[in-house]
């Protein structure tokens, strides 16, 4: 399967002491920094990468706001590129996702994991603060 390929090849382009081991699901994870998660998985016969990048903001006020700001940066893809934001099932977490649903050659699909990531980063910065976002956009 390409994603088990794309793990295996990326471990050690990394130099991981031991590949990545998939989980019981089937999904591959790498930590970065101390806090964000870039998950992998299967998408057909292509790749999926996603990360939780955030919390729902439980202050009233600014949430309406807040889901605005999540729906005109996937309609305009103002800072999502290719990728786009989602709620959890839970509908308390923001997630990035950047699907690939055809095999790519691997240093094409090593360089989407590092635009994926820079985006992910970015956006876990971005909401850390919700008012700072909403100010932000004005």
């Amino acid at each position: 399967m390409f994603v088990d390929d794309f793990a295996k090849q990326l471990s050690r382009d990394l130099r991981f002491p031991s590949p990545l081991s998939p989980s019981k699901e089937g999904s591959y994870s790498l930590r970065v920094g101390k806090e964000l998660f870039i998950a992998f998985d299967a998408l057909g016969e292509g790749v999926v990468f996603y990360a939780t990048v955030g919390l729902v903001p439980e202050d009233l006020i600014v949430l309406e706001s807040f889901y605005l700001t999540l729906l005109v940066a996937n309609l305009f893809g103002q800072g999502t590129g290719k990728a786009f934001l989602a709620l959890s099932r839970n509908g308390r977490e923001v997630l990035l996702a950047l699907p690939a649903p055809e095999i790519l050659p691997y240093l094409q699909c090593r360089d989407l994991l590092e635009e994926f990531l820079n985006l992910a980063e970015a956006w876990a910065a971005e909401l850390k603060d919700p008012k700072k976002l909403l100010a932000r956009l004005g």
